[in-house]
């Protein structure tokens, strides 16, 4: 079983917007990923399925590592790799 993966995309306090999603994914390994310092994987099919967190961001804001998780984003769709995207994570 792959793992999925948590993009944490919180600016305010990096690495703490996984902790709202890990406790969910019971019975599944999941891997996270700091969006705000750290570029992404560059193969979403590694990946059972992407959770996408909130952010003070928008992705409208013109920031790199909002530019390389739309890539990301539109990748892992046409992969159809599931992905989830809560608050900012679905804009």
């Amino acid at each position: 079983m792959r793992p999925w993966l948590v993009v944490d995309c919180y600016v305010e306090q990096p690495g703490s917007g996984a902790g709202n999603f890990l406790p969910h994914l019971i019975d599944r390994e999941a891997v996270v990923a700091q969006a705000v310092r750290v570029p992404l994987p560059e193969d979403p099919n590694r990946f059972g399925g992407v959770v996408i967190t909130g952010s003070a961001a928008g992705v409208n804001d013109g920031l790199d590592w909002v530019d390389g998780l739309v890539e990301f984003v539109r990748q892992a769709v046409t992969d159809r790799v599931p992905v989830l995207g809560v608050c900012f994570g679905h804009q």
